[in-house]
């Protein structure tokens, strides 16, 4: 599930005159922007935070450092010495590989690469990644919504919500693509559908891939 709340001078932008008077929500691609009297509210659901990330400052690799690094204590002193991140960019994955060669990072990292185009190209490509400390071998894939913003898929609507049954994040084909994609590059698949309805087509992916073959040539042909 994807939250996030903006200043309203932002989101304003992206909403100019689209809406009409009363609407609870504008929708986009697989996502809303929550509305009150046709006004928006800083408060964007799931696929509509896509339009907002180039508002958002990036993070300098001084800031990401300081961040890993107090992480990495803070694990260690509660005893914990390896971490899981589900959907991480590359640019992040070779700074900890980096900061773990040097010797500074020596936290044990499972990571799962987000599905961007960027990411796949360049881990596809080469094949997973097995270092003594960092493995990439699997990618994220993101399935629906969550239940409390209503954007788990489920097979009937909300109670609460009628003719809404939640959010499918991409299209199906995608979903079938990226599966494929991913088991020909040497690649695992991990997805955790919050509803009912995603788990099943999650099984029927995923499942025949092992007997499809395909051949990669960017994540351009990955259909959106």
């Amino acid at each position: 599930m994807l939250i996030y709340f903006f200043d309203l001078k932002i989101i304003r932008k992206l909403h100019n005159s689209c809406c009409q008077e009363n609407v609870a929500f504008f929708i986009f691609i697989r996502g809303k922007i929550i509305l009150e009297k046709s006004k928006p509210t800083g408060v964007l659901l799931d696929n509509a935070t896509d339009r907002m990330k180039g508002f958002i400052p990036k993070t300098t690799d001084n800031q990401k450092i300081n961040a890993l690094m107090l992480a990495q204590k803070n694990c260690f002193a509660k005893g914990l010495t390896t971490v899981t991140d589900a959907g991480l960019d590359k640019e992040d994955i070779l700074l900890i590989d980096s900061l773990q060669k040097a010797g500074q990072l020596q936290m044990k990292v499972y990571a799962m690469l987000s599905p961007t185009k960027e990411n796949l190209d360049y881990f596809f490509l080469k094949g997973p990644l097995h270092e003594d400390r960092l493995t990439v071998s699997s990618v994220k894939l993101y399935a629906d919504g969550a239940l409390v913003s209503r954007g788990a898929l489920l097979l009937k609507p909300y109670a609460d919500d009628p003719g809404n049954t939640g959010l499918q994040m991409e299209p199906t084909s995608y979903y079938d693509s990226l599966c494929r994609l991913a088991f020909e590059s040497g690649f695992q698949v991990n997805t955790h559908p919050l509803a009912i309805r995603p788990t099943d087509w999650c099984w029927m992916f995923m499942e025949p891939s092992s007997k499809v073959k395909t051949t990669y040539a960017g994540a351009s042909n990955m259909p959106k």
